[in-house]
């Protein structure tokens, strides 16, 4: 299946995704329809307190995902979060899997959201997150088209089970929770340039990594 193509300078939508939380070696999102033109955001965190991971990525499909678009570590817990972004260049029923570089037995959560008329990250930016529940990204610099979809993407070291953390004007789109590991994406479209960043509440304070990308 292939998507008909988008004007450029309308901003990117939503159109679905997967996530999960595991105590074991592998995190996989739930299945989702990948569909040929769109673009993927993957995201995967965890908690395993090592420094120096490296987290991999697997898409069932075989889409070449490259490498990591951020890797950051919270040195407060030795959290690790780590972002792709990669076109759907095969289509059907696909699953995207994780790992952090160890095949240790730590909790791990991971979500992925695929977006479409998404042709390039126009502006990125991250921060750390020190035992809170408002969980913030960096501030972007003013970003070059007037219609963006702004994409939050948090990490932390806490369970969020029954907790919808989007920040006010996001909405939330996938939730991987667990014991101790929760890895979420929102977004939100806006129609002027500016400086953007994201926010979320979580239901514990806990600390962690928060990321945007203006996306467009």
């Amino acid at each position: 299946m292939r998507r008909p193509a988008f004007a450029r300078g309308a901003a990117p939508v939503y159109v679905s995704g997967g996530a999960a939380s595991t105590g074991s070696a592998t995190c996989s999102d739930s299945t989702f329809t990948a569909v040929v033109g769109d673009e993927i955001i993957a995201a995967f965190s965890t908690t395993n307190g090592a420094t120096g991971v490296t987290p991999s990525i697997t898409d069932s499909l075989g889409n070449a995902t490259g490498s990591a678009f951020y890797a950051g570590e919270d040195s407060g817990n030795n959290a690790t979060l780590a972002i792709w972004v990669y076109a759907v260049t095969v289509g059907g029923t696909d699953t995207v899997s994780h790992g952090d570089g160890q095949g240790a037995a730590f909790w791990k959560s991971c979500a992925v959201a695929q977006y479409s008329g998404f042709h390039s990250v126009d502006r990125s930016a991250a921060a750390s997150n020190a035992a809170t529940v408002n969980y913030v990204s960096g501030t972007t610099a003013a970003t070059s088209q007037a219609n963006e979809t702004l994409v939050g993407i948090m990490s932390g070291n806490t369970g969020e089970t029954g907790c919808t953390p989007a920040g006010t004007g996001h909405t939330g789109r996938q939730l991987g929770t667990g014991v101790s590991s929760v890895t979420f994406i929102e977004d939100k479209t806006v129609s002027a340039t500016g400086t953007y960043q994201a926010t979320a509440t979580m239901c514990t304070a806990a600390s962690g990594i928060g990321q945007i990308l203006a996306i467009k």
